[in-house]
């Protein structure tokens, strides 16, 4: 006779940890280099550097509104662009760093405070099928949003979410 052992599911793990994706890094980081890039060549070919320009002040004029069009575009591109730049890149750079940490006590990002299983009150899955968003709501109607395009293993942390929110909710 053939015995056969019963299967047994799989242990559900006692926490996860889910980083940001690179999709919207990539694409913050493509933003503020164009904004950089672009900064710096209207610093270049502008009046900032060079002595020996050739339009220091030009007024404006509708006969000549190419020329004023350069001479402004080069003297404040540096002021509009560079900052922007500079901190879209440096936001893209601590996007890149988050991680979301689940476990048994409760869920939230690496550095924060975590809110505890017990604390949320309602689901907002309505998005989750079309988007891939879950917005989990908790206190007086603060909301953590799950979004699968900014986190890794979406899947899985949402499971994780289901198994260990209160009875009721994950319905």
């Amino acid at each position: 006779m053939n015995e056969t052992t019963p299967t047994s599911e799989p242990a559900q793990p006692t926490s996860m940890t889910s980083s940001a994706a690179k999709d919207p890094v990539v694409r913050l980081f493509i933003f503020a280099a164009i904004m950089i890039v672009i900064g710096l060549w209207c610093l270049f070919d502008g009046d900032l550097i060079r002595e020996d320009s050739e339009y220091k002040y030009v007024p404006f004029s509708s006969e000549n509104i190419n020329q004023w069009a350069k001479w402004a575009f080069n003297h404040y591109g540096p002021f509009v662009l560079l900052p922007p730049g500079i901190i879209v890149g440096i936001y893209g750079l601590v996007f890149m760093r988050r991680k979301l940490i689940a476990d048994d006590k409760g869920i939230g990002y690496a550095g924060k405070s975590k809110i505890a299983w017990d604390e949320f009150k309602e689901i907002d899955s309505s998005l989750l099928k079309d988007k891939g968003i879950l917005h989990l709501i908790y206190g007086d109607g603060k909301k953590l949003t799950l979004d699968s395009w900014k986190l890794k293993n979406f899947k899985d942390l949402v499971s994780f979410v289901e198994s260990h929110l209160p009875p009721g909710l994950n319905e």
